[in-house]
């Protein structure tokens, strides 16, 4: 019995030594590759950082980043915050999940916002090859806020965002979000109520696509920025009060980001819309009554019994327009 016994302890002892040295080895490897890919991206000017360390043992590699600063090559975008962690169980390396902090700064050409959440993180599950392919991913945020440097924003109770391998020869992947709750914060509050009708509404956003895009997702995404190619949206809907719109369509997006292509809207209580265009800036306020008089004639013409206007979002040579009514320059991707 005593030698049983003593064999046993050896075993544990020699397996814990074992797995102790797999955690070591495997923590090691882990902490390498996330210096290598940072020190790679902040060669290239899209990235900077204070520290990397990695904790966890025995059952988890958790790697925390200190001062994470993530920007786009032409400078147009900038994403910062204290930390971010990524968390993976030593057993399962494959499957990580990212923690990231309540406050959080979006630059986007030049200008700052700041995002609040009370709780914001995401998982990915990577196919078991040395490419790391991504397979499917999912990201859960809480009580979100996103101001400017006014103060002026949008709220929501939640988002959900997910991504999953449609088909990777192709490098095509399905891609959907929802936000439900959604407010609007500071001076933006008056032009969501004539689009909503109603200034104690809240709004919800759902949108599912395709996206083509021209690499794989996979751990070389850190060798340069991979941008989308093409794009199908099966399905868009955005309702706020006794606005609703509905979508479907495809685009296309060219090297410098331009995109083309068009989106089949279906839109009920459209009726503020000619006064938001006014005062966003993209009609003059004397063009708003032919613009009102257009939008009637299309809606009756589309044959909607309760006033629903059918139109295309289309976009060609640099310019869209919403069905005959020219909105301007196309923002590029």
């Amino acid at each position: 019995m005593v030698v049983r016994m003593r064999r046993l302890v050896a075993l544990v002892l020699i397996a814990a030594a074992l797995y102790g040295g797999y955690w070591v080895i495997g923590s090691r490897a882990t902490l390498a590759g996330a210096r290598q890919a940072l020190d790679g991206m902040k060669a290239q000017g899209t990235a900077d950082f204070g520290d990397v360390s990695i904790r966890g043992f025995p059952s988890r590699f958790d790697l925390t980043i200190t001062e994470p600063r993530l920007r786009s090559l032409d400078g147009r975008m900038e994403w910062s915050a204290p930390f971010a962690q990524v968390f993976a169980l030593s057993y399962r390396p494959n499957h990580v999940i990212a923690v990231l902090p309540h406050d959080q700064r979006l630059t986007i050409a030049g200008a700052p916002l700041a995002i609040t959440t009370e709780d914001l993180r995401a998982s990915a599950v990577l196919g078991a090859t040395g490419l790391l392919p991504l397979d499917h991913a999912q990201t859960v945020g809480k009580v979100l806020r996103v101001t400017d440097a006014e103060g002026d924003g949008l709220s929501g109770s939640e988002l959900r965002a997910a991504v999953r391998t449609a088909d990777a020869a192709q490098n095509r992947y399905d891609i959907a979000a929802e936000a439900s709750g959604l407010a609007p914060i500071g001076a933006s509050v008056p032009l969501w109520t004539t689009v909503a009708g109603d200034p104690s509404a809240t709004g919800w956003l759902r949108v599912q696509t395709t996206a083509t895009f021209d690499r794989p997702l996979d751990r070389r995404a850190v060798d340069g920025p991979i941008r989308i190619t093409d794009l199908q949206v099966s399905a868009l809907q955005a309702t706020y009060g006794q606005f609703d719109l509905q979508g479907t369509g495809a685009l296309s997006i060219s090297a410098d980001g331009q995109p083309e292509g068009r989106l089949d809207l279906s839109v009920k209580g459209w009726q503020g819309l000619p006064q938001v265009m006014v005062e966003t800036g993209m009609i003059k306020p004397e063009v708003a009554p032919t613009v009102t008089k257009i939008l009637t004639a299309l809606s009756v013409g589309s044959g909607g019994a309760d006033g629903t206007l059918h139109l295309p979002l289309t976009l060609a040579d640099g310019q869209m327009s919403l069905g005959p009514v020219p909105l301007g320059p196309v923002p590029r991707l």
